[in-house]
């Protein structure tokens, strides 16, 4: 399983830093039309859920620090943040599958000691990436309309998964001893 762990988010960097990359050699890579291209649409749609931490992360800190944005600083800063963000959503998934197969629920929650929190807030972020997909805002993919498939299966499986994980806990919480 170590394979996976370490594989994997490897692979995805590896992809989205090359998608980042054709996006950026485009001319005038920070026109508004750059992101409409297909490969950081792609590169967004794969990893949808980095993307609703990111639009958040970025409208505090364009609010709070817009100096920092200005021209070719903000790209980098940007995509280096991106790409960690990558890096920690997909080994956060091959650890949940590492976890599946032993028929154990979610490991990520169980670890916290708060499981019905931790599915709680799963649930409610799976929920925010499903709604806020749905108005098309601009960093979120949805220019072309094929892109925003992504994001609602994203939705659908965080939602699913640790909404089963606080079903199943709770009926293993309710039943009599």
């Amino acid at each position: 399983m170590l394979r996976l762990r370490t594989w994997l988010p490897l692979l995805q960097v590896l992809i989205a830093a090359a998608l980042i990359t054709s996006n950026l050699l485009r001319p005038d890579p920070l026109s508004s039309p750059s992101f409409r291209a297909p490969d950081r649409q792609f590169c967004d749609a794969l990893n949808a859920p980095v993307v609703l931490v990111r639009y958040c992360w970025l409208r505090f800190a364009f609010r709070e620090f817009p100096q920092l944005y200005e021209g070719w600083a903000g790209v980098i800063v940007e995509n280096v943040v991106y790409l960690g963000l990558v890096g920690l959503l997909w080994y956060l998934v091959s650890i949940e599958i590492g976890g599946r197969r032993e028929g154990k629920l979610s490991v990520i929650a169980g670890k916290t000691g708060v499981r019905t929190v931790c599915d709680l807030t799963f649930v409610a972020f799976g929920i925010s990436l499903g709604f806020i997909s749905i108005f098309g805002n601009p960093g979120f993919g949805t220019y072309y309309g094929l892109f925003a498939v992504p994001y609602f299966i994203w939705a659908g499986v965080i939602i699913v998964f640790y909404g089963r994980d606080l079903w199943v806990h709770q009926k293993r919480w309710d039943t009599p001893r």
